[in-house]
């Protein structure tokens, strides 16, 4: 029977058996219910982006309507390392279905909410149900699958998570426009009743540990603290001064908090976040690498499209589709990838041709952003794709295949958990690069196209970012000016993933070179005469 890789030169082995023993017509169901899942999970996170205008307009609360955005991140990466454990303790099966439960209230009344702050909080209870299901699907695989196929089932995940989280602007769009905002998450509750009905009658899985102990106390202070992080990455720069007593108290007590939960962790009976995990060489420069990811993931999948509308002057649709060649690369990147895992059992290449092949893009869309037409970019989309989806969901596997089946959670969850921080941290610093860049450059560039002061709209150059929209009315050399600042704004933020991604490299570069089992070829096929041949050779 398969069993894990070893954590590391002299760790204990990994209890257990190996992954539970099912039916491949059982498997298939129980993937399909799982792809499910994780389709509108991560679709949850970027459908709502396009309609927040229209939200802000019939629920009121202009100045709040980013909470709508943030507190659903918050609560979906806060959450995230809560689900992994607890799935380690008390089975994935339970916490799996419950993750859908609390996806599926929290879908139903945000499309209920009648005002600003209802939907705000309802979305955040939608976060974070997404946080257990994304991390848990993924745990599952760990569980089902053994590790000589475990990367071709990754792959397909990677690839639905990646497909969803991109096509969510251009589907909420249409939504939008046709049938009305609420149906961003209407649409979504036959899906996850699908995705509940066929995990709760085709996963079985063992029963776990009788007797635990829940670390409360790390529970409360890694949430507490997670959440003043986010807070002030979140709204630092926007709804308060970077140098503000309420900046510098926001920072004191995410500091303070996470330095309390590292050192509680070292004396907890059953820690959130066992020690004896980050000690491993490789399973730390595997989160640090997922960390540095979501920065380039993040920077393509949410400013991409924003500059297609606001730098080249797209509507939300047009710039959804302007998104597919990226979204295909990322497709073929995350399958391709898990297929040549399964067949040559090599994790760490991967990873690292990712991160190359993402700071090649970096580089090039610098360079050419500010004056190349929106198809001209699509190359270099295309290269960063397939680099994502080379290094994304291939990391988890990593992990799975690193740490010792007992933390095979809280391992699956640590990488979501840092692939998210880092994104929702990169999102608030490349906006404020944006934002300051485009505020910088906008005199110049009306000086350039001779347009008056005064024919900007009302609220500045802070308008015309948060009303993209509005620009189709705008006189035609003030639009040039408005595209031609968001591009340098837009460059500047590939120039700061560059070196992001050149130190995700160096993460990916001290990662252990795993080698996970060969799924035997099957008689008569290509690969089993090639190794025959090969056998004889020797």
């Amino acid at each position: 029977m398969d069993h894990e890789a070893p954590a590391e030169p002299g760790a204990a082995p990994a209890p257990g058996s190996g992954p539970v023993e099912i039916g491949a017509a059982q498997r298939r169901t129980v993937f399909a219910g799982l792809l499910v899942a994780m389709f509108i999970a991560a679709l949850a996170s970027t459908v709502i982006t396009t309609g927040l205008p229209t939200i802000a307009g019939e629920l009121g609360g202009v100045d709040k309507v980013a909470w709508v955005v943030a507190g659903h991140l918050l609560t979906n990466c806060a959450a995230t390392p809560l689900w992994g454990k607890l799935s380690d303790l008390y089975g994935r099966k339970p916490l799996l279905l419950i993750a859908i439960g609390v996806f599926t209230a929290g879908t139903a009344l945000s499309g209920l909410a009648g005002d600003i702050w209802q939907l705000i909080a309802f979305r955040a209870l939608q976060g974070a149900g997404v946080g257990g299901m994304i991390t848990l699907c993924q745990a599952v695989i760990g569980d089902i699958v053994a590790p000589a196929e475990r990367g071709r089932y990754q792959g397909w995940i990677g690839a639905a998570f990646a497909s969803s989280t991109a096509l969510g602007p251009l589907l909420g769009g249409v939504l939008v426009d046709t049938v009305g905002w609420r149906w961003c998450f209407f649409s979504m509750l036959p899906f996850a009743a699908v995705a509940f009905v066929v995990i709760q009658r085709s996963l079985t899985l063992p029963a776990r540990r009788a007797e635990v102990s829940v670390d409360y106390v790390g529970a409360l202070l890694l949430v507490s603290g997670v959440s003043a992080l986010l807070l002030l990455v979140s709204f630092g720069g926007q709804r308060f001064a970077w140098t503000s007593g309420t900046a510098y108290g926001l920072g004191a007590t995410a500091a303070v908090l996470l330095t309390a939960t590292g050192l509680w962790e070292r004396r907890a009976r059953e820690p959130l976040w066992p020690p004896r995990m980050f000690r491993s060489r490789s399973f730390s420069a595997q989160c640090a690498a997922a960390f540095l990811m979501g920065s380039t993931m993040y920077a393509s999948m949410v400013f991409l499209p924003q500059f297609f509308q606001i730098g080249r002057g797209y509507t939300a649709t047009e710039a959804g589709l302007l998104m597919l060649p990226f979204i295909a690369a990322n497709f073929v990147g995350s399958t391709v990838s898990g297929r040549l895992i399964a067949r040559t059992g090599r994790v760490k290449v991967f990873p690292l041709t990712g991160m190359a092949l993402s700071a090649v893009s970096a580089a090039v869309l610098a360079w050419q952003v500010p004056d190349a037409p929106a198809f001209a970019l699509w190359p270099a989309m295309v290269v960063s794709g397939i680099g994502i989806g080379f290094t994304s969901q291939v990391l988890i596997l990593a992990a799975q295949a690193t740490v010792e089946r007992r933390d095979l959670g809280i391992a699956t969850s640590s990488i979501s958990f840092f692939r998210t921080l880092g994104g929702t941290i990169s999102t608030a610093v490349f906006g404020a690069v944006v934002a300051r860049r485009f505020t910088d450059t906008l005199p110049h560039a009306l000086t350039e196209h001779r347009v008056a002061d005064g024919q900007l709209p009302p609220g500045g150059a802070e308008a015309a970012l948060a009303h993209p929209e509005r620009m189709r009315g705008y006189v035609a050399g003030l639009q040039d000016a408005v595209h031609d600042a968001y591009s340098a704004g837009m460059s500047t933020v590939y120039v700061v993933v560059l070196p992001c991604v050149l130190l995700g490299l160096a993460a990916a570069a001290a990662m252990r070179d795993t080698r996970l089992p060969i799924k035997p070829a099957r008689p008569g096929t290509a690969g089993s005469r090639r190794r025959r041949a090969s056998a004889a050779d020797r």
